[in-house]
């Protein structure tokens, strides 16, 4: 009988979030016409495969982002427009790595005078 080798099994960690605009805590208030979100993450498993959902809850859906990267990780960012409605939600980031694991990072939503 001819037995193959273990196949070593890989241990997945979830991305980590290293930096955030706002910072974790904080609320991320809009005051101007427009502002810019992001957050800067890192996987040692897998970094080209990670996946970036913003979303405003509670209703109003996903938001659409750009990416960009580096040796270092990557970075995501949303620009969020004035408007009255946002006040008092929540924007959401969830990153999700190609093995499922994820990180998330949230701000409550204040405006300032709304649209």
């Amino acid at each position: 009988m001819f037995w193959l080798p273990p196949i070593e099994e890989q241990s997945n960690v979830a991305p980590t979030i290293l930096q955030s605009s706002p910072d974790q805590g904080d609320t991320l208030v809009i005051d101007l016409d427009q502002f810019l979100a992001f957050v800067r993450v890192t996987d040692e498993n897998d970094q080209d495969s990670l996946t970036y959902v913003w979303s405003i809850e509670p209703g109003g859906g996903t938001i659409s982002h750009v990416l960009m990267s580096d040796e270092n990780g990557s970075q995501s960012v949303v620009t969020l427009e004035k408007k009255s409605e946002y006040d008092g939600r929540i924007l959401r980031c969830t990153v999700y790595d190609g093995y499922g694991e994820s990180a998330t990072r949230q701000w409550d939503i204040e405006v300032e005078g709304g649209q």
